[in-house]
């Protein structure tokens, strides 16, 4: 005999791997107590790193992919002590500045070594500067490790739960949609008259430049590939997020 799934609604999220006793009480501060709940708790922003800009075509307020060789790593004493890495590419370059570093990672950003970085460029004591962005050392002879293939979500969180563990949950209610998909909230006139998709029905998600995979239609807006994708793809997810109860009317279905 072949059993139903169990709702998503009614699976806590102990049945999400990594969450035990404790950290379930974290994510109750977010009011996420079910798979479902993780599913539905949304990005509030996204950050692009699906492509590396050249350093020549920085500007400030924008967050960008930087790589290129270091080519000086200096402590430089003023109102605060800081360290100072000079990055360079083809087309310009760029200084990373850190108020907070150790000596191991002065010796990790000595020149010569390839870098690629992750910040918002903001207007410094030398020009355009990136504080404290994130950075990966490429390691020489290493394969090329290609950029983000889709936009990177930024959700709501709390203490003690960082945004890459938040990233890890909601892939796994993904998966975990397929077997069994949240109930429907909107009716079908409704999805009918907006074309938007059902939270089963499975849209195209490509996860590389030449690989793609089908994935339930609330995916997109956990991993859209761009923003005009995010737009176009999204609305099932946030509409049925934000219906609190079933439609009854012809009003708008919002609670």
């Amino acid at each position: 005999m072949i059993t139903a799934a169990p709702s998503l609604a009614r699976l806590p999220v102990s049945a999400l791997k990594g969450v035990g006793a404790s950290f379930t009480q974290v994510l109750a501060r977010l009011n996420l107590h079910s798979v479902q709940d993780v599913l539905f708790h949304l990005p509030l922003r996204y950050l692009d790193r699906t492509c590396v800009v050249p350093i020549g075509d920085l500007a400030p307020n924008t967050s960008v992919v930087l790589e290129g060789t270091v080519m000086r790593c200096d402590v430089v004493m003023g109102r605060r002590r800081s360290l100072i890495v000079t990055l360079r590419d083809e087309t310009g370059q760029v200084n990373l500045r850190f108020f907070h570093f150790n000596a191991a990672q002065k010796t990790q950003l000595a020149a010569g070594t390839q870098v690629r970085c992750f910040g918002d460029p903001r207007l410094g004591s030398s020009g355009i500067e990136l504080y404290h962005p994130e950075y990966e050392v490429i390691q020489p002879g290493a394969a090329y490790k290609p950029v983000e293939q889709s936009l990177t979500p930024v959700y709501p969180t709390t203490e003690g739960l960082s945004q890459a563990r938040l990233r890890k949950l909601t892939a796994q209610a993904i998966e975990m949609m397929r077997i069994s998909p949240p109930a429907e909230l909107l009716p079908r006139e409704i999805n009918r008259q907006f074309q938007t998709a059902s939270l089963s029905e499975p849209w195209p998600t490509f996860t590389s430049r030449r690989k793609m995979r089908r994935f339930p239609s609330c995916s997109p807006v956990h991993i859209p590939i761009s923003s005009v994708w995010l737009l176009k793809r999204c609305s099932p997810t946030i509409w049925h997020s934000s219906t609190a109860a079933p439609w009854r009317g012809p009003k708008w279905p919002w609670p």
